[in-house]
């Protein structure tokens, strides 16, 4: 079974819901290790058609859960910035929470909700079991209130209000990529831990309605027997709308209807219990990620069934992602068919309820409310039904326990249930206070909720791109900067980008200065004017607060053609920054909300796929358009002033972090290089020297003594060269230290203008997010080597890509393909082998390779093959991960055109200390029975129908000597063939 416990879960919420005669529902599960949310629409929980689960991708239907890190036992710990984290990791069962005696010596949010009274220490598990609150005081004093400056009670309120917040974040992320407002809905509350923290979860979402089944503990278990008998079929059936053979379609369709039906019968249910629903998944035709929709009434004619159907299918994109493309081809790709019956209803819960209207006095306990006061406590079955319990108050059963809060008002209901409505459900973040912008848990608390933002920005641009460089390879990063332009969050972005946005925030707001008015959007790529290379095009939405510019949100995005002398962006042939496309200095493309037709329309008429280039900018416009509206919804809960004082406060900490990690290192001076194969004319084994000083808690990274500039695009400009430079020493950083513009703040980069690292324009500059990025991580790896040799890692594989140009006999479009398959290894470290398949080292595993399927669906392409290259990877103690094969041959018409771009044909990823290095790349091109190496920075090399393109990408290099590794491990690598012999 896929996830059947927290199914039962979701399936348990929904009928704990009706009951109550509500249908819209979140349902939290918290139990002592993770949070499990779902969502119920119209009573019946979200499905999802395909999920990542322990890293495999299980493509059936499944109800859709969303897991979080935090649960009962969640450790709680301060980072190196002084900043308060709550998970993901947990003390578990054993040793459990510091209360539970058997061990554990980490605060946990149970000891938390223990010392602040939340919790009865003599009827835990219904008195089974005893917790001693004087272990969770001592945990939480010497692990998280001594190092904040706090008092015990002060900080176990404040991992209570990080870990709600978290929660919170996470109801929130998953309700807004659905299209939804969770304010609109109510909150099931199930777990042993939901309980304490539900209302607290619930007000900051602003949710005002939780429902508390008496089933909550074990409510997953309830659910499989309070869900209905479901039979679900699907059939691919990828068509366009407008072509749709529509008697195949219900045919289809009614095959499904029938076999569901019979299985039905057999389980003896009559057709008058069975209820039919038909929904298909559909996308736009050059995107990847499809939106589920209802199929419209068949008894319709063929046109009102397409026009229907065409209606469901934007209405439901534009409810997702804020717009729709209504010029674009609809492509249907599954047919669904779900055919259910309810079973007989069941009760949770005795007949007898207590319907006494005197119950017993309840008991008082010293509770923490915001300040200690005395709280009634109430066995919370003996409550009669009909009963109103106002907070402050406590309601304990045998596994559960429910917090009501000042204002809070719980309602026994028919069957045992309590509905508690909340008031006051801004409280917890309408704060004013200036001192908050020092408070660790009011950071971590705005922290958790721009990098949501940022998280949702990729979320949407991922599931909108319409190429496959960006929708499936997800060559594009996300972040938000204040006014000031400092990187303050971001997605799972490029390394190579994220820290080169400050830079382009800046150039906007020189080009504009007072000119910038809300509404307005702005669009760069010129790598001398806040850009890095022309195919990286960057949206930025400034936010306005009051007439106040505040923020400024940014998406940048590689798309697949900008113009040029040769497709696909990346020209080996230029000399100059002119040859390379299409060239966008600091340009306003909406103007006051209005966008500006006739400038997109030059922008697109000079590219070579418009239709694309402006359905990835308009995934771009949507995802900085959501940023806004999120950024609005914060500035809304928080006094301005207060909020600007927080992140000035985040910011802070993380760079107390980085400086931190770097006194720890050795002070000195230490040098690295390495070389660039060639620049596709003169210049060949070009040096790059990184000159890195430790001083204290500081480093600067000189790189005076690279080579100068080069005739070919090679050449790094400045925000390049300090992106990726401060991408080498996060490499280096704790894994918790926040990826934003603090950790720049103990960073000097030193890049001379006229070198290949700071080239002066007009000199080309489109591979220098690959070469010479990667190698100017390379000379610091090899820098830092000789000061914190457990920290670095061996090299890894560098980028070498080519894009294939030409006429798609299916369906006579002319089409570009850039190659992201054959990801090469990574380097080893000490105690780790390297990644296999993570790619080149700029980039950190952010580039993935694209579908095989879909590539040859979307291309005229036949993938023999895309496998491990074994004896790729560098040997040693620890070695390196595996590059890759792939074999692609081409089935267009006619000659097309192939370019190539990178390097690592003759500079093999490097070993460290002992360590071998990997293999270089090696790609071929076999036409007519002939293979010809191919060079790494070639343009027009033709391809014709047959040919086959072989790609041997690199592995990474090994570290330590390689006599030096365990036997069990090089048996592993033989056993899997990762090893020759």
């Amino acid at each position: 079974s896929i996830l059947s416990g927290p199914a039962g879960g979701a399936n348990g919420a929904a009928y704990a819901a009706s009951v109550v005669g509500e249908e819209n529902v979140i349902a939290l599960d918290m139990g002592g290790t993770s949070t499990d949310i779902s969502i119920i629409e119209g009573g019946r929980p979200h499905l999802a058609n395909e999920k990542y689960e322990a890293g495999w991708k299980i493509a059936v239907p499944m109800i859709d859960i969303h897991t979080l890190g935090a649960g009962g036992g969640s450790i709680a710990r301060v980072d190196l910035g002084g900043v308060l984290r709550v998970g993901p990791d947990s003390a578990g069962a054993d040793p459990g929470p510091a209360c539970y005696g058997m061990g554990g010596e980490n605060p946990t949010v149970t000891d938390a909700a223990l010392v602040l009274g939340l919790l009865d220490p003599a009827s835990f598990l219904g008195g089974r079991v005893s917790l001693d609150s004087s272990l969770s005081k001592t945990a939480i004093r010497e692990n998280v209130a001594d190092p904040l400056g706090l008092s015990v009670t002060d900080a176990a309120a404040g991992i209570l209000r990080v870990v709600s917040n978290s929660i919170a974040e996470g109801i929130r992320l998953a309700s807004v990529r659905k299209g939804l407002d969770p304010r609109e809905f109510s909150m099931v509350a199930f777990g042993g831990a939901a309980g304490m923290l539900a209302n607290q979860v619930a007000r900051e979402i602003g949710i005002r309605k939780v429902i508390v089944p008496p089933a909550a503990p074990v409510l997953s278990a309830f659910g499989m027997l309070a869900s209905d008998l479901q039979y679900d079929y699907s059939q691919s059936h990828p068509a366009g709308l407008e072509t749709l053979d529509l008697d195949e379609t219900i045919s289809r369709l009614g095959a499904m209807e029938s076999q569901g039906r019979r299985r039905l019968h057999e389980n003896g249910m009559s057709n008058e219990d069975i209820v039919v629903e038909f929904t298909a998944d559909m996308r736009y035709l050059d995107q990847i990620y499809e939106v589920t929709v209802p199929v419209p009434d068949l008894g319709l004619d063929a046109s009102q069934i397409r026009e229907q159907w065409a209606e469901n299918f934007h209405r439901r994109f534009e409810e997702l992602y804020s717009y729709s493309q209504s010029e674009q081809e609809i492509r249907l790709v599954t047919l669904r068919a779900s055919i259910s019956a309810a079973l007989p209803g069941i009760t949770d819960t005795e007949s007898d309820q207590s319907t006494s209207s005197n119950p017993s006095e309840p008991a008082t306990r010293r509770v923490q409310m915001g300040e200690w006061e005395d709280v009634s406590v109430r066995d919370a079955n003996a409550i009669p039904e009909g009963r109103r319990i106002e907070g402050p108050a406590i309601l304990e059963s045998e596994f559960t326990t429910v917090v009501l809060g000042h204002g809070d008002v719980a309602v026994k209901r028919a069957g045992g249930t309590l509905v508690i409505e909340l008031t006051d459900v801004e409280s917890i973040e309408s704060q004013t206070s200036e001192a908050a912008g020092a408070d660790p848990v009011t950071l971590s608390v705005i922290e958790n909720r721009l990098e949501s933002i940022a998280i949702e920005m990729m979320d949407v641009m991922l599931r909108t791109a319409m190429s496959q460089i960006l929708n499936s390879s997800r060559d594009f990063s996300t972040a938000i900067l204040d006014k000031q332009c400092r990187l303050i969050a971001q997605g799972e972005g490029i390394p190579v980008h994220v820290s080169a946005l400050p830079i382009a925030g800046e150039a906007v707001l020189n080009t504009f200065g007072d000119d910038i008015h809300p509404g307005d959007m702005f669009a760069l790529n010129d790598p001398y004017n806040g850009g890095s290379h022309l195919p990286d095009i960057t949206v930025i939405k400034p936010v306005f607060y009051d007439d106040e510019l505040l923020f400024l949100t940014v998406n940048r995005a590689h798309h697949s053609d900008v113009g040029g002398g040769t497709h696909g962006g990346y020209n080996p042939s230029a000399t100059e920054i002119y040859h390379e496309g299409l060239r966008i200095p600091p340009l306003r493309i909406h103007d006051k909300g209005q966008p500006r037709k006739d400038l997109l329309a030059m922008l697109s008429a000079n590219v070579r796929l418009p239709e694309n280039f402006l359905g990835d900018l308009n995934a771009q416009i949507g995802s900085v358009s959501t940023a806004e509206r999120r950024m609005l919804e914060i500035l809304e809960h928080y006094d301005v002033e207060m909020l600007l004082a927080v992140i000035d406060g985040i910011l802070s900490a993380t760079e107390r972090q980085v400086r931190q990690f770097i006194s720890d290192w050795p002070d000195g001076v230490y040098r690295g290089e390495s070389f660039v194969d060639d620049d596709g004319f003169d210049a060949e084994m070009i040096p790059i020297r990184a000159e890195v000083t430790v001083k204290g808690d500081t480093m600067k990274i000189d790189l005076s003594e690279s080579a100068p500039q080069v005739t070919g695009f090679i050449n790094s400009a400045y925000a390049n060269t300090r992106s990726i430079a401060h991408a080498a020493i996060m490499y280096l950083a704790p894994y918790d230290v926040a990826k934003n513009e603090g950790s720049m703040g103990p960073l000097t980069v030193v890049a001379p203008k006229g070198l290949i690292v700071n080239a002066n324009p007009p000199a080309p500059v489109c591979m220098s997010t690959n070469h010479c990025a990667e190698e100017i991580i390379e000379a610091v790896f090899k820098a830092l080597a000789n000061a914190v040799p457990k920290s670095v890692n061996a090299g890894f594989s560098r980028r070498l890509r080519y894009a294939i140009t030409g006429t798609d006999p299916r369906t006579g479009r002319y089409f570009i393909w850039h190659f992201f398959m054959a990801r090469g290894g990574g380097g080893a470290s000490s105690g780790n082998d390297g990644w296999t398949g993570i790619g080149e080292v700029n980039v950190a595993g952010g580039i993935r390779a694209p579908s095989v399927e879909v590539t040859e669906e979307r291309f005229p392409l036949f993938v023999v093959n895309h496998e491990l290259r074994p004896g790729s990877a560098g040997d040693g103690q620890w070695r390196g991960g595996l590059g890759a094969v792939c074999e692609i041959i081409y089935e267009g018409e006619g000659e097309a055109s192939m370019n190539t771009a990178g390097d690592g044909v003759k500079v093999p990823p490097f070993g460290l200390f002992g360590g071998s290095p990997g293999l270089p790349h090696r790609y071929s091109l076999v036409s007519n029975g002939t293979e010809r190496v191919l060079r790494t920075k070639e343009t027009g090399v033709p391809v014709f129908p047959g040919d086959s393109i072989i790609a041997l990408s690199s592995g990474g290099g090994g570290y330590g000597d390689p006599q030096d590794r365990d036997e069990e491990s090089q048996a592993w690598d033989e056993k899997n063939g990762y090893a020759t012999k």
